[in-house]
């Protein structure tokens, strides 16, 4: 269930935003927690699920989203048509992507789902080799004297040679060293290090070495593969990420398209809807609420949410407004086609009708009038 509903939502906040030139997100720092310790700056990046604790069984509640819309997908007293200028829409150019998965979008959507399911090994059979990434501690000491903040309390830091940033060649000096040695590494600490009781001074840190991190990563997706993210099999997984690749190339040629529209108007409900369902997607995706993501992507609210209904309002209303004058429509068949009868109970019907009329019913027309290649 979790999985269906993650899906639905990353689809959801893909489509939206893709026509959102220059924004925030795209350049959003996680927020971290930072600890300075001798000799390095350690950043520590929490990961935040927003189900955590949830019952596996228990739909959430998120009808609010429909808050507006009307039971056709339509915003409520809202006749897009009459405020959105389109392009043309009908007879145009396509790429072949938006019918037949590209072969390379393929493999890369592949490399980059193997990634994210390699496993972490400790490997502690052999010396430590340059750009290797390393569990360590250390208790650093000046003239004999431990000093405040160069002992990692046997905690273990991860540091990686020639990327982590540590004062002089510490790193350096771990190469060729085998897991489970205990040692002393000598170095200086700069002159403008910042701490009058460590600058410039001649250092020692007894060193342990815990293990090597590294990983293993499968090289295709293979049945079992398949079976660690809900998939029957190895045949299953390969079709889903062609489909997802294919509707990525979709949503990329339909937003291009509806950049295209002029709106003469934004109406008053429409923007709160979209402001609700933006604030919505950000907690889903981010953790936090709104105002804490733009402190740290450096915006204001009243900012990140003028772009956002901007530019999520001309999808909405473009697809409405050929929806009206085509009159496409979502049919409780097309529901039950699509395997939404959950979503309906977790968005309400209004907001469900809207995505499958912005993610497959007006795409599918515009795709199905087009001249493809």
């Amino acid at each position: 269930m979790r999985r269906y509903i993650s899906l639905l939502l990353a689809l959801a906040m893909a489509f939206a935003l893709a026509a959102c030139t220059n924004n925030p997100a795209e350049n959003a720092d996680a927020p971290a927690n930072t600890e300075t310790t001798a000799p390095s700056e350690n950043t520590e990046t929490p990961s935040v699920d927003a189900n955590d604790g949830a019952d596996e069984n228990a739909l959430p509640d998120y009808t609010y989203l429909s808050e507006g819309v009307g039971e056709n997908g339509f915003y409520i007293g809202v006749k897009a048509s009459d405020i959105v200028t389109l392009p043309e829409y009908k007879g145009v150019s396509a790429p072949t992507s938006v019918v037949t998965a590209d072969p390379e979008a393929v493999a890369q959507e592949v490399e980059s789902l193997l990634s994210s399911l390699s496993e972490r090994v400790e490997v502690k059979d052999r010396a430590v080799e340059d750009g290797d990434t390393v569990n360590i501690d250390y208790v650093g000491s000046v003239d004999g004297v431990e000093f405040t903040g160069g002992n990692t309390q046997g905690q273990g830091a991860e540091v990686t040679i020639g990327v982590t940033n540590y004062i002089d060649d510490f790193l350096q000096q771990l190469i060729g060293h085998m897991p489970g040695e205990n040692f002393d590494i000598e170095v200086t600490f700069p002159e403008d290090y910042g701490r009058d009781d460590l600058n410039g001074k001649d250092a020692v840190f007894n060193v342990t070495i815990n293990y090597i991190v590294d990983t293993v990563t499968e090289s295709e997706i293979t049945d079992e593969v398949a079976a660690k993210i809900g998939y029957e099999s190895a045949d299953e997984l390969n079709a889903a990420i062609e489909e997802y690749v294919i509707r990525e190339a979709k949503n990329e040629f339909i937003s291009s398209l509806y950049e295209q529209s002029e709106i003469s108007e934004m109406p008053e409900s429409v923007q709160k809807n979209i402001e609700d369902y933006v604030r919505f997607n950000v907690e889903q995706n981010y953790g936090v609420d709104l105002a804490t993501f733009c402190q740290y992507i450096g915006t204001t609210e009243e900012e990140y949410l003028a772009h956002a209904v901007e530019s999520v309002g001309k999808n909405f209303l473009s697809a409405q407004a050929i929806s009206e004058i085509e009159n496409i429509e979502v049919t409780d068949e097309d529901i039950i086609a699509g395997g939404y009868e959950n979503a309906v109970e977790v968005f309400g019907m209004p907001y469900v009708k809207r995505y499958i009329l912005m993610q497959t019913k007006v795409p599918e027309f515009i795709i199905a009038n087009a001249v493809i290649g």
